[in-house]
């Protein structure tokens, strides 16, 4: 017999967690959603028991009981103190050790300290020629590391080898053999040593000269003339040492100083050269008014500076003025083609290329050659008046298609030496 329920009675079963309510109560929850992080919350109601002790969420249907996703915690944003980086001095690296450098040469002279692998072996520098004495020089040449820390001025001789010593001994045996003692004293060029043979015969060789420098380049001889012309007495030097043989300044300049030493009054130094100027041609004889030195030295370097006379030229006046002002008439008297320039010396004993030969006619090169400049500044030094005279032999202008060859040279050389002789004939007399 079913029993009728009062109000009362359903109001109670309603609010004290009948399963009719609960069940509503859990959907709700769960359709509940946040509308900014889309998650649902969590229930804030806590789980009630009935009367027999068991929690509410056991009784809830499955429904009921869907997992609730949770809103992750979000990392904090606070700034975090940046610790400061401490600093520790850095160790200095070790010093490399001295085996691991070397000392190399330059083409300028100059030394280069270069790191050499540990897994290389080291590079010996080679000599660029053999020599028995101790005659280094003071070009570059030459110049090795054993010459490291040398001071030029106290210790020359270590530079430059006994070189004073055999200069006496070959001003010695000239002047034993020389009787008359020259006036005027002409230096002939590659191919020009036909000329001397007009003023004299009397010939002494170079290998009769103790310590006496020999020419290798063909075309100079080597040997002196000793003659007069108007009664000037006259010393031809057949032939001459480049500084491309020798390497040192100091041996180039051997037999130019033992001319001087004789008591030579005028110089006169010829050479074959090639015609920069495009108004020159082969024959011209050119009047040397002033010279551009390209050779990277020159005989007085090293040389004491406090020696006398003084190493400190004036090269305003190196070539004498007093036949200058006389050559135009002179070389006309001569039926020769009065050339006026300036001469430009190079090393050798290479030709010049075609770019080479335009930048000398830039910087106001007129004739190339290999010699003459050594020989005039050790005569200016000495006070000697000095005339340069170039005999073009070639054209080394910067259309020259024909390759320059030495033989050609030479060959020009000796056709021109009548020509120079003419010349010579007529300066002669006006140079004392």
């Amino acid at each position: 017999m079913n029993e009728n329920k009062t109000p009362e009675n359903i109001e109670t079963d309603e609010t004290e967690g009948s399963p009719r309510s609960t069940d509503r109560k859990a959907k709700r929850e769960a359709r509940r959603v946040t509308t900014r992080s889309g998650l649902r919350r969590k229930p804030t109601a806590t789980p009630t028991k009935d009367e027999s002790g068991t929690p509410d969420d056991e009784k809830k249907p499955a429904t009921a009981k869907a997992k609730v996703r949770r809103k992750p915690a979000k990392k904090k944003t606070t700034a975090l103190k940046t610790a400061k980086k401490k600093t520790v001095a850095r160790k200095p690296a070790p010093k490399p050790e001295e085996d691991e450098y070397e000392l190399r040469n330059q083409p300028d002279g100059t030394l280069l300290r270069v790191k050499v692998s540990k897994t290389k072996k080291k590079i010996i520098p080679v000599r660029r020629r053999s020599r028995d004495d101790a005659d280094s020089g003071p070009g570059p040449a030459i110049m090795d590391a054993d010459l490291t820390g040398v001071t030029l001025g106290r210790k020359k001789e270590a530079i430059f080898g006994p070189r004073e010593g055999k200069i006496k001994r070959s001003i010695g045996y000239l002047n034993r053999k020389i009787v008359t003692k020259p006036k005027v004293a002409v230096i002939l060029g590659s191919g020009l040593f036909p000329a001397a043979e007009f003023f004299g015969d009397k010939k002494t060789k170079f290998t009769d000269i103790p310590e006496f420098p020999l020419p290798m380049a063909e075309g100079h001889p080597g040997y002196f003339v000793t003659g007069s012309h108007d009664g000037v007495p006259l010393l031809f030097s057949a032939g001459r040492s480049h500084y491309y043989e020798t390497g040192s300044m100091s041996e180039t300049t051997h037999a130019i100083q033992a001319i001087l030493a004789l008591g030579v009054e005028h110089l006169i130094i010829t050479t074959s050269a090639g015609a920069i100027n495009p108004d020159f041609r082969k024959g011209d004889i050119m009047l040397v008014e002033d010279h551009i030195n390209l050779m990277g030295d020159n005989p007085l370097f090293g040389v004491d500076p406090n020696s006398d006379p003084s190493v400190f030229v004036n090269c305003n006046s190196i070539y004498d003025d007093s036949l200058a002002d006389k050559y135009d008439r002179l070389c006309r008297s001569a039926r020769v083609r009065p050339k006026r320039g300036t001469l430009v010396a190079v090393r050798g004993p290479v030709y010049e290329t075609p770019a080479e030969r335009k930048f000398l006619g830039t910087i106001g090169a007129d004739a190339v050659c290999m010699s003459m400049v050594p020989e005039a500044l050790v005569a200016a030094r000495m006070g000697v008046p000095t005339t340069g005279l170039a005999i073009i032999s070639n054209e080394a202008s910067p259309k020259l298609e024909k390759a320059i060859a030495h033989n050609d040279v030479v060959s020009a050389g000796k056709r021109n030496s009548e020509r120079l002789k003419r010349v010579l004939a007529k300066l002669i007399p006006q140079a004392i």
